[in-house]
């Protein structure tokens, strides 16, 4: 009798514990059967709708634009942007108009276009209809330099007074903080400058030839070079 007991008890554990074992695998699929596996994971899908970020957008959730950033480099440039995912229609708008506004919205809403007014940093933004909303950037290249960077004329003459064909050379401008500074000459006696558009006149018949400085100052004290260099005829 004293022998008994022990063997029953551990006929009731070995039961107890096959129990546990039964009922904690009954959800699990069977990895021996690949379809098993493939209905469970069907059957347990998490809820997207749940995972959905609206501050890290996904195509077809969220709100993105394109490209989500740009590089000004002169005003008038335009740029166009356009929406993916969301709910139409859409609105647009640019953070600051001094800069640059929205000045085209295509019928369905979907893309626009960005007028630069300056070269200068901006952004644009996009409503969606359920009020999801993206940003791009808008960068600015202020290097500023004067365009041609250099013209060579040759005189007519090997001795003064020296005369050119060619007497007008136009010039403009690329990047830079608005507004930008008049034109102005080194030299006065070689060739003028429009100190508004920037028209270079060579003084022609002329006493001397050699090299004069174009030049130009923007709202941040930055310089820009170019020249006008004459050569007598060799």
């Amino acid at each position: 009798m004293k022998l008994k007991m022990p063997v029953a008890l551990a006929a009731v554990a070995i039961v107890a514990a096959g129990a546990v074992l039964f009922c904690g695998c009954e959800d699990d699929p069977d990895v021996s059967d690949i379809n098993s596996i493939d209905s469970y994971f069907g059957a347990n899908q998490p809820d997207v709708d749940e995972l959905a970020d609206p501050g890290n957008p996904v195509f077809g959730q969220g709100v993105a634009i394109v490209p989500q950033t740009y590089n000004v480099t002169f005003a008038g440039q335009q740029v166009t942007f356009a929406v993916k995912g969301g709910t139409p229609p859409y609105s647009w708008q640019a953070a600051n108009i001094a800069f640059g506004d929205i000045i085209g919205v295509s019928a369905n809403t979907a893309t626009a276009i960005y007028g630069a007014n300056k070269v200068a940093p901006n952004s644009v933004t996009v409503t969606d209809d359920e009020g999801l909303t993206a940003s791009a950037e808008i960068t600015a290249d202020t290097t500023f330099l004067i365009i041609p960077g250099m013209v060579t004329l040759t005189a007519a003459q090997t001795n003064a007074p020296f005369t050119f064909t060619i007497t007008a050379v136009n010039f403009g401008s690329s990047g830079g903080i608005e507004p930008l500074g008049n034109w102005n000459v080194s030299i006065p006696a070689l060739g003028t400058i429009n100190p508004n558009s920037g028209v270079y006149t060579v003084t022609s018949p002329s006493g001397a030839v050699g090299s004069n400085t174009v030049w130009r100052v923007d709202a941040a004290g930055q310089i820009a070079y170019a020249a006008v260099v004459t050569y007598p005829k060799q």
